[in-house]
This record gives structure tokens, sequence and C-alpha cells, in this order.
């Protein structure tokens, strides 16, 4: 059955076939179109002909020409492999359905749960209490059905029970998440008598739960029994690969151009209810590079309103950091007067309107937040007002803000712009230690797309797509300066094949072949940089040999600040040491590393 799939693809080609369904322009070696799986202006839909695949940036479609189809007709596998077979010429022997992934199987009793629980809470007696309580708090049945809210009863049973009425074993619900294990053997159910929200990836499938209890009437619960209570970490859920509410999010993210983050799903919801739909919660105030990642598919634009106060909560700080590194613009929505956006919209759809629309740039928040809790007249307030700001502010990367932002507060303390560069000169040298611990602390993901990634990202995609234009190789970055992980092994490939040869042995470079030849966990992200959208880029020769080398220099710029945070650890342990000698080097060479990476800055 294999080779009969092979031979199709062989004979159908993909752009031709796509063709004959959208108008498709040619962008480099790829073809262009508008995605015909969501709305879009612009086009974010791409084919590579020498792959023979297609990738949506938008809504994350991609595949063959079999899972086109599939999506383009809702057609089945086996029913797409027949009507290509058919067009091609290609007989088929026979076809055995392909068993379903482990991933699609707790999908489906993700989603037969999210039934359940949502019948109980509309259609049964059960959810009488649940439905008196989300009226309480203002969710109309609109919310209830767009939201795919639901209530698991007190008993610990009915789940587990209905989901083995559907042939399902308890040991792949427990999968799930959805079952708890008994320490005398057998499960008994996670979820009882709370309210339910699905928590759904971006393609709206249920990936796990959160459970919320439900206080009526002045009860009690005991002290251990959280107020939410969430999946576990699952195959299929992970809390900081997702973002409530985007499924429902995403257009209105794209058309406003602004995400709002927010904490909770009741502030989805009411704000939902409010007409303003570009909301998301994080679950908490951490958010993670890969929340960053799924927002900026949409907007590079955010907005965050969190119930604690974000000047004084380190997560909600880091969260800041991440999102400007990745080149997000980040404003914050203020609510003063009311604990979170659910409580002012209560009060006013309006004001919490008013408030989106005003919110202001990080940083002249953070600014006006330090000065109106410590008193900038005195030598003490003005201390405690850098002790908070500079170590933020020293992790800007751009260098224009960062200036900008240094300039406004030595305004606002009265005193000269050398102060304060001084200080945060001191300052970054710690943060620069301080940024290593978190690396490492940071180890949930083995693809972490912060700006070196998106660089070496930028970077690659112009090797893999432009290969004919690259003649030279003397201004490339050394492997060193990629992180460990499959950009690093991409580009070590890249290294040993006949493209970083001369211009003889290029002629020999098979883009299919080289994907071909790499380790299968690391081929769709090939797939996603021969796909990148590179503009106008490949069209003139001059202009790619600048962006090469742009992209090469700003690699090699990070690259260095690596190397010159390892190197300030090793300084901080001299010290303790005591180690003159050793200290003495080490000092003389990061003096080395920063007058090579000035070198670079300047050139």
């Amino acid at each position: 059955m294999t080779d009969s799939i092979e031979e199709i693809k062989r004979k159908i080609d993909i752009v031709e076939f796509i063709s004959e369904y959208l108008p498709l322009k040619k962008m480099g070696r790829n073809f262009a179109a508008k995605c015909p799986f969501h709305q879009e202006t612009k086009p974010s839909f791409m084919i590579s002909p020498d792959r023979q695949i297609f990738r949506c940036f938008g809504c994350e479609a991609a595949g063959d020409i079999f899972a086109f189809l599939e999506k383009k007709e809702g057609l089945s596998f086996p029913e797409a492999l027949e009507v290509l077979a058919k067009r091609a010429g290609v007989t088929l022997e026979r076809f055995e359905p392909r068993k379903k992934s482990e991933r699609e199987k707790l999908l489906t009793i993700t989603n037969w749960a999210t039934k359940l629980f949502h019948h109980l809470l509309t259609k049964h007696g059960l959810g009488k209490r649940a439905r008196a309580y989300l009226e309480k708090r203002g969710i109309n049945e609109k919310s209830v059905v767009d939201f795919g809210l639901g209530y698991a009863p007190k008993s610990g049973e009915l789940l587990s029970k209905f989901l083995e009425s559907k042939s399902f074993q308890q040991a792949d619900v427990a999968s799930s998440g959805l079952l708890v294990s008994r320490a005398r053997g057998g499960y008994f159910d996670r979820f009882r008598d709370r309210i339910i929200f699905p928590i759904k990836d971006v393609k709206g499938q249920v990936a796990g739960f959160s459970g919320r209890l439900i206080e009526l009437g002045g009860e009690k619960f005991p002290e251990t029994e959280p107020k939410y209570l969430n999946s576990p970490e699952t195959p299929i859920f992970q809390k900081g690969f997702l973002l409530y509410g985007l499924d429902l999010a995403k257009e209105a993210i794209r058309e406003k151009k602004i995400a709002v983050l927010v904490e909770g799903e009741f502030d989805v919801i009411s704000s939902h209810q409010a007409q303003v739909k570009n909301v998301v919660a994080v679950k908490g105030t951490s958010l993670t590079r890969e929340q960053i990642g799924l927002v900026s598919r949409f907007a590079e634009n955010i907005a965050i309103c969190f119930d604690t106060d974000i000047a004084g909560d380190a997560a909600a700080r880091r969260g800041i950091e991440l999102a400007e590194q990745a080149g997000m613009n980040i404003k914050v929505i203020q609510t003063a007067g009311f604990k979170d956006p659910d409580e002012m919209i209560k009060s006013s759809a309006q004001k919490w309107q008013d408030a989106v629309e005003k919110a202001v740039p990080v940083y002249d928040w953070l600014i006006d937040s330090a000065l109106h809790r410590f008193d900038k007249t005195t030598a003490e307030g003005k201390k405690k007002i850098g002790q908070e700001l500079l170590p933020i502010f020293s992790r800007i990367s751009d260098d224009l803000v960062k200036a900008h932002y240094l300039q406004k507060l030595a305004a606002k303390l009265s005193l000269a712009e050398e102060v304060l560069w001084k200080a945060l000169t001191k300052t970054s040298i710690k943060n620069l230690v301080f940024e290593e611990v978190l690396v490492e602390k940071d180890k949930r993901s083995d693809f972490k797309r912060d700006k070196l990634s998106f660089l070496c990202e930028r970077f690659l995609a112009l090797l893999l797509q432009g290969w004919e234009f690259c003649d030279r190789r003397d201004f490339w970055p050394q492997p060193s300066d990629f992180s460990p992980g499959p950009l690093k092994k991409i580009f070590e490939n890249i290294i040993i094949s006949p493209l970083a040869k001369g211009p003889k042995e290029k002629k020999e470079f098979e883009l299919g072949q080289f994907s071909k030849a790499l380790p299968e966990d690391i081929i769709p992200l090939v797939d996603r940089l021969i796909l990148t959208d590179l503009g106008d880029v490949l069209e003139d020769k001059d202009k790619f040999q600048a962006e090469l080398q742009k992209r090469s220099k700003e690699i090699r710029e990070q690259g260095l600040k690596k190397e010159l945070t390892r190197l300030s650890l090793a300084i901080r342990e001299s010290e303790k040491e005591k180690n003159k000698e050793k200290l003495s080097l080490l000092q003389k060479e990061f003096g080395q590393i920063l007058e090579e990476l000035g070198k670079i800055s300047r050139s």
C-alpha cells in the first residue's frame, strides 16, 4: 500500500492539483494562496513543489496531497486515496485503515466526556444547581453552548461507567487525565461536583479540563479542596502549551491585531458577552514561550490584564520579558477598583471595552506603578524604583526602546541619564547569570522559540529556499552559535551537504533528498522552514545575500551573548573561590568577547 501512495504522489503534482481549487502566486521556490480552510486577507497558505507539501501559517493546516483533499472535500483517508488513485491511474490492491494513534484515542475520550458533561449541565436534573450557579455569575445560555460548559456530578463513577459503555478501557481514560487510580486498585472520576470548562487547542479539540467548585448560599469547602482543579499533564494536555478560548478568539485576534490576555475562564466568557472577543486566558500569570508562540500566529500585539500586581509578580514579569524578546508589543489593561475583568464587566460592559481600548504600553505602566508606590523625591525611594525597574529594562532587547525608557525614567527621577546607564550596566551582568539559571530550569520543551530560535529559523529558511544563491559561506554562523536542538541538527546537516561545499558541488544539492536523509523527528520542522514566507527576498540575489548576512550577524551576536552568560557564571564562581589567577583570565576573555560583540554591532 505504501508503494501505491508514493506512486500517486509521483504522478500527481501538488501544485497543479491545488491550483484547480485556488489561484496560486509564485513566491520564490514556493507558491502562495489565501487559505481555503479559514478566512484571511493576506495569503498564508504555502505550497512547496520540492517537498510536495502544503502548510497554512494561519490555521496550521498542513500535509501532503491526501491531507489537502481530505480536508477540502471532507473525505476520509480511504476515500481520498481512492479518488487520487483513479486520477493517477494507480490500481489499489487492498487497503487497511490506519490504526488510531494514542493521541486520537485520547482526544476521542475527551470529546465524549465533554458531551456528557454538557448534557448533564443543560439537560439533566443533576445539573440544576450548576445552572443556578452560572446564572448567578451572569453566564448566558449562548456562552454555555459556545464554550461547551458542563457539569461533573458528585458521583465518582458516572463518567467512568459512561465511557466504559463506549468501549473505552479505564486505563486509557486515566491516561486522558479524567480518572484517578485508587490506592486499593480501580479508578474514580477526577472531577466531581464541579462546573467543567473544556480546554481546547487552537483547532478546537478538547485537550483537557478545568473544574470549578460551585459556591451557592454561603457553602463552605475544605481548605484542602482547590477552587479550580485542572487536568494533569497528559500526552494531549500541557497547560503551558494552551490558551483557554483561543479556538473561539483567533479570528477576532487576527481582525483586531491584538490579543487580550486574562487569567481565568470567567474573564474570557464575560468578555465575549461584553462583545470583546479577542480574549484568551493564560490560566494564571506564568505566560510561557509556547503560549506566546500561539498568540504570535495571529497578532504581534498583546494586552495583559492579570488579577495580581504585574510589577510585583515575578512570573508575570518573566512572561513580559519573553513576549518582548519574541518581538511582541505589550500593553497593560487597567481595572482600577475591580479585582478582575469579570467583576468590571458585571459592573459595566462599557467600562471593560473602554479599559481595553485605553491599554497603556507595559513599560510606561511599570514606571507609573513604581512612582505611585515609592517616593521619588527621596534617595531611598529612587533606590527602590531603580531596583524594581532596571532589571526589567536591562532585558529589553531593542536598544532604541531601552534608551527611550531610561530617558523617561531619568526625567521622572530628576537624575542624569548617565547615572541610570551606569546602574543598568551593573544590573545587566547580574541578569546574565539570572537568565542562565532560568534557561536551566525551563526544560519543558525541546524546542524553545525565543529570539535566537526565531533568527535561526529565518537563516535556515533562507538557506533551504535560496540555496541556488548561496555562493559564499565565509560569514555563516558557527554551529556553536545555535542552541542544542532540532535547528542545530538541521544546520549541521546543511554544513556537510553539497550546499556548503562550493559552486560545482552545490549543483548536486536536492531539497527533497536532503529532507529524506534527516532524522524523522525534525522533518516537520524542515517542511515548515521550506514553506516559510520570505517575501521578495528570493527575487534578487543581492537582496538575498544581504538578508542572509544580516541574519548570520544577528545569530553570531546572540551566540556571543550566550558565551558572556557562561563566563559571567564562571566569574561569579571564581569570585566565591577567591581564585585570582582564574578570575583574571576569565575577565580578560569576557572583555575580548565584549569587544568582538561591539565590532559586530558596529559593522
